[in-house]
């Protein structure tokens, strides 16, 4: 096809072009954003596993911590076993938790996140970096490893703690009464224990080491992605923003945070800014059948600042003892009342030393969920160990 006139010539060519510009820009541009999208979503992945990373350095930290005071406890004890009637008794717990075998174990291996990083090839296109993938890969090996290291002898508590509850149960039952100081000093003279406690350096030495190298990673990783300490420090705070600001309208009625076989525990809130904590705490014995149940009622007042709860408790603690879910035969009967008495007595001395006690605060931020019917109660750091606590969660009853 021939143009005759050069201005309709001129106008297509500028129609073409101007087509053809906007299909470049258009494609381009979605192009353009569909990478940056995915460098972005490559960066909260990368921040995500450096914040795992980052965990279990102050995770180990803080073992290595525990283990030192422990140590340091349990060899005051052994240098002054002559005395060892002289020392409290919640030393001498303290010392027995550190050598009786230890159901939950010294740390709960959480790997979503790494089942999260592995799982996904996205990740691995939008990352876009084999070094950091591969320093991500080498952590998580040897996490696993570490982990499992902690099945080995050197970290396993001598006293099984089968013969711990035998002893708990015959004080209970009434059959014996459980002298603390007396099974320590035993448990103490065994050269097992004591191998045990003697140990404890190169446990605090490799979990201290183990920290150190996944600091290291942790650094090499940052740097990598250009992965700044505010940034990952932002992203944090991102991810702990829950739930919308509570109101004090939000919080009056009665709320529920646990509520199992074992355990309930609630709080109610009222208009006159007082509350009431009650814990029912449910006990078998292989003496009776059912439970007896044991509430503890505590109070104080509440006010809300900002994002912050309030929680001042007063010194009234009432106890009170609830055995009509329990039946027994007639000849456990002498046991029965025995045991029964012996708890009383306990809590009548329990709640004594409690009301001589100054009051407590708690403080924690707050918010509730869209529903308006769970509230998260995020721990601040406490002032004396700067350690930050988990969060809590509290369901308003009936929901």
């Amino acid at each position: 096809m021939v143009f005759k006139d050069p201005n309709m010539a001129k106008e297509m060519l500028m129609t073409f072009f101007a087509t053809t510009l906007s299909i470049i820009l258009t494609f381009g541009t979605a192009h353009y954003v569909d990478l940056y999208q995915e460098r972005q979503d490559g960066r909260q992945t990368a921040m995500m596993v450096i914040h795992d990373i980052d965990d279990y350095v102050e995770s180990f930290r803080q073992l290595a911590k525990d283990e030192d005071e422990s140590f340091q406890l349990a060899l005051f004890v052994l240098n002054h076993l002559d005395e060892i009637e002289a020392i409290p008794v919640d030393s001498l717990q303290a010392v027995l938790d550190f050598i009786i075998q230890n159901e939950g174990g010294r740390n709960v291996y959480d790997d979503s996140k790494e089942r999260t990083f592995l799982n996904s090839q996205d990740n691995w296109k939008n990352i876009d970096n084999p070094k950091f993938i591969d320093l991500v890969e080498e952590f998580f090996y040897k996490r696993r490893l570490t982990i499992q290291s902690f099945s080995t002898t050197i970290w396993q508590e001598p006293v099984p703690i089968e013969e711990y509850y035998e002893l708990l149960r015959k004080d209970w039952s009434g059959e014996s009464e459980f002298e603390y100081a007396t099974f320590l000093r035993e448990k103490l003279r065994d050269p097992r224990v004591v191998f045990f406690i003697q140990l404890s350096p190169r446990r605090q030495k490799f979990l201290n080491e183990t920290a150190n190298e996944w600091q290291h990673t942790s650094d090499q990783c940052k740097f990598l992605m250009g992965i700044t300490d505010q940034e990952l420090e932002e992203y944090i705070k991102k991810q702990e923003r829950t739930g919308r600001p509570l109101k004090e309208r939000d919080l009056l009625g009665r709320w529920v945070s646990m509520d199992n076989d074992r355990r309930f525990e609630g709080i109610e809130f009222l208009k006159d800014h007082t509350f009431f904590h009650t814990i029912k705490q449910y006990y078998p014995a292989t003496l009776y059948s059912g439970k007896l149940i044991l509430e503890n009622i505590t109070s104080g007042r509440w006010e809300l600042r900002g994002d912050s709860l309030y929680r001042y408790y007063d010194s009234s603690w009432e106890y009170s003892l609830d055995k009509s879910q329990i039946s027994y035969t007639e000849d456990m009967k002498d046991s029965v009342q025995h045991f029964i008495e012996h708890t009383e007595a306990s809590l009548v001395s329990m709640q004594e030393e409690k009301r001589k006690q100054p009051g407590r605060t708690s403080v924690r931020f707050v918010s509730i969920d869209a529903s308006g019917t769970k509230v998260e109660m995020r721990e601040q750091v406490d002032a004396n160990n700067q350690e930050e606590l988990p969060s809590a969660y509290i369901v308003r009853e009936g929901s």
